[in-house]
């Protein structure tokens, strides 16, 4: 997304932010002149958001620049140290075989949109299921040594969890 669709969004996060808030706050305090409030914030919220718009920019240019130039210099860097490996004929077979499946995943993104689709939704549901097997996981160990969650008395646990300890091998 761009920098100022980031933007648009936020702001609108923040509005839905604060009409729940609102409407938390009328279900306390039962006001007629609530909506009253609600505008008001609303303007308030408005207001500062378009104050910080310019800093935003800002910041987000800044961190652009240092983002790319970080990654230019870094693949250069890997480039040169890893140069007399990149010689190698194996390698080079290796790499022009990667570039051949990333040219057919992009020509496939671009025919079948839908399958893509399915396939993200079913990444998102198993990235779930397994950071829910994860925090089972923790939640075992830290019961098992008696709701401490002090590192330092983590020790042996592949003797006395092997069944928790393959569940974090396999989980990431």
């Amino acid at each position: 997304a761009s920098v100022f669709g980031s933007m648009i969004l936020t702001g609108v996060l923040l509005k839905i932010g604060r009409y729940g808030l609102i409407r938390l706050i009328e279900v306390f305090y039962i006001s007629y002149n609530s909506a009253m409030v609600t505008v008001l914030c609303n303007r308030i919220g408005d207001v500062g958001i378009l104050i910080t718009i310019g800093l935003l920019i800002i910041v987000a240019s800044v961190s652009a620049l240092v983002h790319s130039s970080t990654l230019v210099t870094a693949g250069a860097y890997l480039i040169i140290r890893f140069h007399k490996f990149l010689m190698k004929t194996d390698i080079n077979i290796v790499l022009c075989f990667i570039s051949v499946i990333t040219i057919f995943i992009a020509g496939l993104k671009i025919i079948l949109k839908k399958l893509l689709r399915i396939l993200a939704f079913y990444h998102l549901l198993i990235h779930a299921i397994f950071k829910s097997i994860l925090f089972i996981a923790a939640g075992s160990i830290i019961h098992l040594i008696k709701n401490n969650q002090d590192i330092r008395l983590l020790g042996n646990l592949n003797e006395t969890l092997p069944c928790t300890i393959i569940r974090l091998l396999v989980s990431p």
